[in-house]
């Protein structure tokens, strides 16, 4: 039946009649879901009938207060005899059933689901990657604490407390085999695997790795710090629940006797921070490997620029914090990932940056020193950066990079004429910092993106001065904000939201090349390239997504693995790519990818690693 309601008017009610007067027939669904979710919400349901399809969404939502019958009715027409149906619960758990009565009540309880659904493929059997996450038996889930970053930090669209897991990739026992470190939520599991013979993954140096993370363990990276022919480890913590310079965010390192067992080092300075990446390389040219530490804010004050590390090492695993000497202008900004790189190839690696409302940064290094950025700065490249990967994708000779951005399909919306912008300040003088995104409408004018209510739970203030919705409706942050309230005021900007190419013309001199449509669904993370169909044209691998974010923003899961098969220029002189769905290609990945590496297998294969946030490690490899 139908019920309408009408503004400034009386309801109607609309008897259906179909059945008694037309004799069609019916089916009626009743899902019953799990404590945490009764009514299923998100469970989808199909009907099948002599070819014909059916399908329906637990989604009972119809707008502003408004909602529909939680039972889901399929109209059968004349025809009463029902093939099978088919229910996916929300978690993927599937049922199917057959022999079902028309103009009957179907009860579906998810207790009794037992089988998984799996995205379908094409039928195709040749597909370029293949899923091998039961069979490597590289068995982690990477679980988070429970803290919620609104309940402190009212303004804020996203969660930054859940930016793990760290993933670090490498051969730490010399045997020709890549092994895998993966970091732990606060509290929660950590693990070191050490591949072996067969191509499967074991658990090792319990002893080091066994005791919970402390903080959030973010980024991670294997290195040789002590000058000993074997690979270290670096892990960056962070979590925006843990206060800059508490110790309990004191990133860790890890010295390797050669045989794969780690042991905790006193030789890095203390570095509390609320970290996001790290980068090693010989900066300072004197044979040994240095680390730049990347932080991505200061807990608590998003959008106020906090301390990034520059460790120079005594080439026997001590390091010293130098960034005041070697690199003066430390106020990059928010930073998420990093990558040395020596552009002018001059022997001295640059430090490329990205970050968050930041721009590309590409600092020079002058013989161990990094005092200024690029001559010629990268117009316009301030983004929402995740993700930074070098390659020379053109194949040119010099080195490009990939870079992850948030994306097109978000309300953050921006360009070089009309910006989004971030304000941020201590607006009522209270001793805590907030933040205020603006952006542009179709009318050409800016507004914050944030409503009413929320605001004045965060600054009371306000209450006198728009005591009615319409009063604050179609005002500025200028109008909203007295000049007094509005003084010290920091201001961001970003004019870039697409995933891109970042091409090196080998003079020093870079351009922005958006990815195609397709990659700009979601936000990037994940950033591998190789050359899957061995044509000599580099592919590039992108996965992301990420959940933790208001309601009104909408979270970001359209990216399920995506395959940029490269093609060469085309006749403007920029790289082209022919785009494969998971579909196409068999590179499937679902969940909120932080991390993806390439690791080396038996007889050379290539496995794919993906660290997710709140979800098992999936491994790919090439057919």
């Amino acid at each position: 039946d139908l019920v309408v309601n009408n503004n400034n008017a009386s309801l109607g009610v609309f008897r259906n009649h179909s059945v008694e007067n037309l004799h069609n027939h019916f089916l009626r669904v009743k899902l019953k879901g799990t404590q945490a979710n009764p009514d299923a919400i998100g469970a989808k349901v199909y009907l099948y009938q002599k070819g014909n399809m059916q399908y329906l969404q637990q989604m009972p939502n119809r707008g502003f207060q408004s909602s529909s019958d939680l039972n889901l009715v399929f109209g059968l027409g004349n025809n009463p005899q029902i093939d099978s149906v088919i229910v996916i619960w929300p978690d993927d758990k599937m049922q199917s059933f057959t022999n079902i009565k028309a103009n009957t009540e179907l009860k579906l309880d998810y207790i009794t689901a037992k089988k998984q659904w799996k995205m379908p493929l094409s039928p195709r059997k040749d597909y370029p990657f293949e899923q091998l996450t039961d069979r490597i038996k590289l068995d982690f889930l990477h679980e988070e604490n429970n803290f919620v970053d609104y309940n402190r930090d009212g303004l804020l669209k996203q969660m930054y407390s859940t930016q793990g897991p760290a993933l670090a990739v490498a051969d730490i026992n010399g045997d020709g085999l890549d092994d895998v470190y993966i970091g732990g939520g606060s509290g929660k599991r950590r693990a070191l695997f050490a591949q072996q013979t067969d191509g499967t993954f074991s658990e090792i140096s319990k002893t080091s790795f066994g005791s919970p993370a402390t903080a959030d363990e973010t980024a991670a990276t294997f290195f040789d710090a002590d000058g000993d022919k074997d690979l270290d480890l670096y892990v960056v913590t962070g979590g925006n629940e843990f206060m800059t310079g508490g110790a309990i965010l004191a990133d860790m390192l890890y010295l390797n006797d050669g045989k794969g067992n780690f042991i905790l080092s006193q030789g890095i300075p203390n570095v509390f921070e609320n970290g996001s990446c790290v980068a090693a390389a010989d900066f300072d040219h004197d044979g040994d490997i240095d680390l730049f530490v990347g932080t991505r804010m200061i807990s608590g004050k998003y959008g106020l620029n906090p301390r990034s590390y520059l460790l120079q090492n005594d080439g026997k695993g001590n390091f010293k914090d130098v960034t005041k000497e070697i690199m003066p202008n430390n106020s990059l900004g928010m930073v998420t990932d990093a990558s040395f790189e020596d552009l002018n190839k001059d022997g001295y690696p640059e430090l490329i940056v990205v970050g968050d409302w930041m721009p590309i940064v590409i600092l020079q290094n002058q013989k161990g020193k990094f005092p200024q950025a690029l001559n010629k700065p990268i117009e316009y490249s301030n983004g929402w950066w995740n993700a930074l990967e070098p390659a020379d994708i053109d194949g040119d000779g010099d080195i490009d990079f990939i870079v992850g951005n948030l994306g097109k399909n978000s309300k953050l919306q921006c360009s070089e004429k009309e910006p989004a912008e971030l304000y941020i300040n201590d607006f009522d003088r209270n001793g805590s910092v907030e933040q205020i995104i603006t952006c542009y409408n179709p009318d050409g004018k800016t507004y914050p993106m944030v409503l009413k209510p929320d605001l004045q739970k965060v600054l009371p203030v306000i209450k006198k001065r728009f005591i009615r919705h319409e009063d604050y409706g179609g005002k500025s942050i200028e109008d909203i904000f007295t000049q007094e309230q509005m003084e010290g005021v920091q201001k961001k900007t970003v004019y870039q939201s697409n995933s891109s190419l970042l091409i090196n013309n080998g003079q020093g001199e870079f351009t922005l090349q958006a990815l195609p449509l397709a990659a700009q669904f979601s936000p990037i993370f994940g950033i591998v390239v190789t050359d899957y169909d061995k044509d000599k044209k580099l592919d590039i691998l992108l996965t992301g997504n990420f959940f933790d974010v208001l309601p009104e923003m909408g979270r970001f899961d359209a990216n399920h693995g995506l395959v940029l098969r490269g093609l060469g220029n085309n006749v403007k002189g920029q790289l082209e790519f022919e785009v494969l769905k998971a579909s196409q290609s068999g590179f499937s990945v679902n969940g909120q990818v932080r991390k993806m590496h390439k690791a080396r297998s038996i007889k050379g294969k290539e496995l794919f690693i993906l660290a997710k946030n709140k979800d098992k490690v999936q491994v790919l490899g090439l057919n």
